[in-house]
């Protein structure tokens, strides 16, 4: 699977918000920094992103693999460390690492439970958008 960035201007994100497809007493859950970097992406059309793989309900850029577990949980793992760094739960609790369980590393590189849309990705429940 080719995964291109077709970003109209200049990007800039201040926080990342998760929110879960469906309802369950809460309406988002925001996260605190879980890359900071002061980076900006400057527009491109067309251009390949290195370091990105798709997957059974994954997606993994770069040593972290962000995964839907069973629906109801969304893990962050490293790849180099084999460490999950947070879990975030359906219900809006979070569950900080490091820890050795809840990764998806095992999994397929069968792309599935992966789609995009206008400034969002999901994965699965799990929907990762700009919402500014």
């Amino acid at each position: 699977v080719k995964v291109t960035n077709r970003f109209a201007v200049v990007l800039q994100a201040q926080y990342l918000r998760i929110i879960p497809i469906t309802w369950n007493h809460h309406i988002s859950m925001r996260a605190a920094a879980i890359v900071a970097c002061h980076a900006t992406i400057q527009p491109v059309v067309q251009v390949p992103c290195t370091g990105i793989t798709l997957g059974d309900r994954f997606v993994q850029i770069g040593n972290f693999r962000l995964a839907d577990l069973h629906g109801n949980h969304f893990s962050i793992a490293s790849s180099s460390q084999t460490k999950t760094v947070v879990i975030y739960r359906q219900d809006g609790t979070t569950h900080p690492g490091p820890r050795d369980d809840w990764q998806a590393f095992g999994r397929s590189d069968t792309t599935n439970g992966i789609s995009f849309g206008d400034r969002f990705i999901q994965i699965f429940n799990w929907r990762f958008s700009d919402v500014d």
